[in-house]
């Protein structure tokens, strides 16, 4: 009986979603996310302690391997990064070696995680700023960065696309756009908070779906970039949805 119910609220909210102003839905959504990350913050991590050490940290590696298995391309001295939805501390290694890392990291409730960063005496090594990710390419302009990043964030959005494509506009010519999303994470968190979308593999295809419609990444960049897409068993919560975009030309 409980799983039935659970079913039936997941339908129902599916199914009102499209009925919802997509800023609506977001703007209370937002509040989940900012009770999410003050626990998170509280806490001092709650049940991933080690993750919030490895945020923290200055000297943390970089082992997110959609970015640091690609940074041979690039042969200057320094890569800068754009990290998109942050949260209050962005979730990549601050070093790659001899290679310096510049990191900007994005969110847009960076006010309210500078409250909870404060309140906690922490101060972290990159701070985020305030920037929503659909305004990435107005904010820093285009080939500002060689590599844009996102992390479970792009699905909360009220529309991924345009996050995406913002991104892309914000590396260079031969850089690239790196997402790692929870696969269908709105779909299995029965449209709660900020769970609005779905990212999935099909083929080759790189598909973000959910009530207020389907999008084929690559088939709507075409001509723009090329879209490489694969399901990655790391996480014991739900395969990693794991995409690089490439944007062609240039010489790095």
């Amino acid at each position: 009986m409980r799983y039935r119910v659970t079913r039936i609220t997941r339908r129902a909210r599916k199914a009102l979603r499209p009925l919802t102003p997509r800023g609506l839905v977001h703007r209370a959504g937002l509040r989940g996310e900012l009770a999410w990350w003050r626990g998170y913050i509280e806490t001092q991590g709650g049940d991933w302690p080690e993750d919030l050490r490895y945020r923290l940290d200055p000297d943390a590696p970089l082992i997110e391997p959609l970015i640091a298995d690609r940074l041979g391309r690039f042969d200057g001295a320094s890569v800068r990064i754009l990290d998109v939805g942050a949260g209050p501390v962005s979730v990549l290694g601050k070093t790659h070696g001899e290679v310096r890392l510049d990191i900007t990291a994005v969110d847009p409730l960076a006010a309210q995680y500078a409250t909870l960063l404060a309140d906690a005496g922490i101060e972290p090594s990159v701070r985020t700023q305030a920037c929503r990710g659909e305004d990435v390419a107005q904010r820093f302009g285009p080939a500002a960065f060689e590599v844009a990043y996102s992390r479970n964030a792009v699905d909360h959005s009220a529309d991924p696309l345009a996050i995406v494509r913002a991104m892309l506009t914000t590396v260079v010519p031969g850089g690239f756009v790196a997402l790692r999303h929870y696969q269908c994470e709105a779909e299995n968190n029965g449209y709660i908070d900020l769970h609005n979308w779905n990212f999935d593999v099909d083929g080759e295809a790189l598909l973000i779906w959910g009530p207020y419609g389907r999008h084929d990444v690559g088939a709507e960049l075409a001509g723009e970039a090329s879209v490489t897409c694969w399901l990655a068993e790391e996480s014991s919560h739900a395969p990693w949805v794991c995409a690089v975009i490439d944007k062609p030309g240039g010489t790095l």
